[in-house]
């Protein structure tokens, strides 16, 4: 499942969407969850790469949080090649636009910049494994 040709590998909500992984949905609390990186949940389908937390602010959106590794050049085994670093990315999704995506000034998915916009409220303590 490796993307050939210096693409990103896409957005864990997206590769659910095509049919490619699972998300599992939390509840919003403190807690911790670990995640691990992507070729590690596809080999293990009870390590999660990425996390679905619905919101209090709206009914329909919620955070999408996962983890991404930076691949090896040309090691096929490994699916986040183009990465620049290790890190986690977090992005809010809304369903409601999923047909058109981020056309018309909506928001399908929108990925925040820094932790800060996102985690005001909620303290989450992420582990990355390999």
């Amino acid at each position: 499942m490796c993307i050939p040709g210096g693409r990103h590998w896409p957005l864990a909500v997206t590769r659910e969407v095509i049919g490619w992984t699972k998300v599992d949905e939390i509840q919003p609390q403190n807690g911790e969850y670990t995640l691990y990186e992507a070729s590690a949940a596809y080999k293990d389908e009870n390590k999660r790469q990425a996390i679905k937390v619905k919101t209090p602010f709206s009914p329909t959106e919620y955070l999408a949080i996962e983890y991404r590794k930076k691949g090896e050049r040309y090691k096929f085994d490994t699916f986040d090649q183009t990465a620049l670093a290790d890190g986690i990315i977090v992005y809010r999704v809304n369903p409601t636009y999923k047909d058109e995506g981020n056309l018309r000034g909506n928001d399908y998915i929108y990925v925040y910049r820094t932790m800060i916009q996102v985690l005001q409220h909620q303290q989450v303590k992420l582990e990355m494994h390999r």
